[in-house]
C-alpha cells in the first residue's frame, strides 16, 4: 500500500540519520564540524588530539554516506 511504503520510507531515513550522528557525537567526537576549523588551528601549530586519523576519517566518510543516501542536504551549499 501507499501509507506502508511511506512508513517505510520514513522509518528507513530516521534509521539512517540516527546511526550517522550516533557514529559521530559518540564514538568519534573529534570528527564533528566541517574539519576546516581543524586544519586551520594545525596549520597555527596547535595540536588537536585525534583530529587528524584514520577512525576520524572513516566517522566522517560513513557520516556523510548515510546524511546524503537519506536526503538531507550537507556540504558548503547549506545555508
Amino acid at each position: 500500500s501507499l501509507f506502508g511504503a511511506f512508513l517505510f520510507y520514513c522509518l528507513y531515513n530516521t534509521m539512517l540519520i540516527t546511526s550517522s550522528s550516533a557514529f559521530i557525537t559518540y564514538l568519534v567526537p573529534a570528527g564533528i564540524g566541517s574539519g576546516i576549523p581543524d586544519v586551520k588551528g594545525f596549520l597555527n601549530g596547535n595540536h588537536l588530539r585525534g583530529a587528524f586519523n584514520v577512525k576520524t576519517l572513516f566517522a566522517k566518510f560513513t557520516g556523510v554516506i548515510a546524511s546524503v543516501s537519506s536526503g538531507i542536504p550537507t556540504g558548503p551549499d547549506v545555508p
